[in-house]
Order: structure tokens, then C-alpha cells, then sequence
């Protein structure tokens, strides 16, 4: 005996068996995922009733919007606004010798791993200098010029937290200074000032294990032992206050083209981002 089934032709905005889910608007318009509220979540585990009920787009880098359905503009800093600064990150790695490396997100949502670095045996400053060279070629080193301009340079610096927004209040919180000269690597990456990359950026984070098996890239192949590292935002001195650099679209001088991603600068403003100001004459 043949049995037949029931098939749901669901209301507009829902999807799946039952018609119990949640749709993505317009499919993310082809540039996103859609995901369930529960793996979209940003600060820890989801367990409301409709984890698995409701549904977002996560967008594919350089696409933004509810459905995705627009394109991001490049960001850069308003040149007519004063006493801001370039963002300032620390890297510190224990004296121990591991292969590791960097990641860096941009704020277009691309991600980019450098090639595989080494700490090595630290037996003074000139190691110091020796990782942070190799930290800043790598970095450099990133496809698209991501981080064309960035230094990385070992130096003293004091650890900064924030509790409030970077852009509108400077306010922050400094631990002691950190010594170069404390036995372990200490650098200091400093990022350019350029379209994408001023303002608040996402910290580098550090990949060194769990990373050696064949098609890894970059491939690490010490495990022997380990180091221990450290990222974060840093200043170089024991300042109270300090505003980031803004990191807007079109730099607030100009209108963004969401079809194109491109920005019609203001009159006076250049540049991808209109992140220059033209001479007056």
C-alpha cells in the first residue's frame, strides 16, 4: 500500500518542514549565508526558544545590509577632524621557540593569515627587533596590500582597555608599562593611515598549533613547545584619553554607491575612500 504525504507550501518569510523556520530575505541576495540565530550569535551561546526557529544573513566580505543586498563602500578617516590617532596593537610572545602566525580581518570582513613565523631561541633585545622585523615583513607581505604600510617595531607600551566608544569618547584604561626588557618578545604594530585600515581595527590573533597536517597553509610543523602569546590594543604612553582615528564610509566626506561600492567624494575631498582633502585655493 502506497502512502502519501503532505507537502506545505509555506506563507511568504518561512521555509523548511512544517513551514517552521524563518526565511532569509531574499535568499541573502546570493552574497551571505543564511544561518540560524544560535551560530549567528556574538557573544557566547544562543539558547532562546527560537534558536533554531529564526534566521539571519551573514554576509560575504564586502556586503552588508539585512539581506546583503549592498555594497560596502571603502572606509577611511575624516581629514578635518584633529588630535586622533592611528590604532596601536602589542604582540608578545613568551621566550620559548614555536611557529605561529597572524591573522588579520579587515573591516570588510576578508580575512588574511600571514606565512609562517618562528620566535626562535630569545636570548636579548636583538630578538626583540629579529620577530618584530619578521612580524612587519609578513604583515606587509599580505595579499590586496592589505597592510601595505603598517611598522612593527619592539618597544615599551602601556596595555589599553575601553569601556566606552573610541570614536565619540577617548576614555582609557592603562595597566602598568610593559618592559621590552622583560624577557619576552614585545612589539608594537602601529597600522597606517589609509582607507580600511585607521580607526578601531580587530585584533591580530595568533595561530601556533594544531595546524600540521597535510594542506594547511601556512603549515606548522614545531609542537614540541609552545609559546605563549598576547595581542591587544596598546598606547605608548600612560595617556588618559585618546580618540581613534574614525573609520567611516567614504570617510563622511563623500556618498556611497551601495550598487558599486564606490564613493562620489564632496567637493574639496579624493581619494577611494575621500579620505584627502584637496589644497584650497
Amino acid at each position: 500500500m502506497r502512502q502519501s504525504y503532505w507537502e506545505c507550501e509555506c506563507d511568504d518569510g518561512y521555509t523548511g518542514d512544517g513551514c517552521r523556520r524563518l526565511a532569509c530575505p531574499s535568499q541573502c541576495s546570493g552574497h551571505g549565508v543564511c544561518k540560524f540565530v544560535e551560530d549567528h550569535s556574538t557573544y557566547g551561546t544562543y539558547n532562546g526558544w527560537d534558536r533554531e526557529k529564526a534566521t539571519v544573513c551573514k554576509c560575504d566580505p564586502g556586503y552588508e545590509g539585512h539581506a546583503c543586498q549592498f555594497k560596502m563602500c571603502p572606509k577611511g578617516d575624516d581629514p578635518l577632524t584633529t588630535t586622533d590617532y592611528n590604532m596601536i596593537q602589542y604582540f608578545e610572545a613568551t621566550s620559548a621557540t614555536s611557529d605561529y602566525y597572524l591573522t588579520y580581518t579587515d573591516p570588510y570582513g576578508n580575512q588574511f593569515n600571514t606565512e609562517k613565523l618562528t620566535t626562535g631561541v630569545i636570548a636579548g633585545a636583538s630578538d626583540d627587533t629579529r620577530v618584530c622585523t619578521a612580524i612587519e615583513t609578513a604583515l606587509r607581505k599580505l595579499p590586496a596590500k592589505a597592510l601595505t604600510g603598517v611598522t612593527c617595531t619592539a618597544s615599551d607600551y602601556y596595555v589599553v582597555t575601553r569601556t566606552k566608544n573610541p570614536y565619540t569618547d577617548g576614555t582609557i584604561s592603562s595597566s602598568s608599562i610593559v618592559s621590552a626588557a622583560n624577557g619576552k618578545i614585545n612589539c608594537v604594530i602601529t597600522f597606517p593611515s589609509g582607507a580600511g585600515t585607521t580607526g578601531l581595527q580587530k585584533i591580530l590573533t595568533v595561530t601556533s598549533s594544531n595546524h600540521g597536517d597535510v594542506g594547511h597553509q601556512p603549515y606548522l610543523t614545531t609542537t614540541a613547545v609552545v609559546s605563549t602569546f598576547a595581542t591587544g590594543e596598546a598606547v605608548l604612553s600612560s595617556l588618559t584619553s585618546r580618540y581613534l582615528t574614525e573609520l567611516s564610509t567614504c570617510s563622511g566626506r563623500g556618498s556611497c554607491d551601495t550598487t558599486t561600492g564606490t564613493c562620489s567624494c564632496y567637493q574639496g575631498h579624493r581619494g577611494v575612500a575621500c579620505e584627502k582633502q584637496e589644497a584650497l585655493v
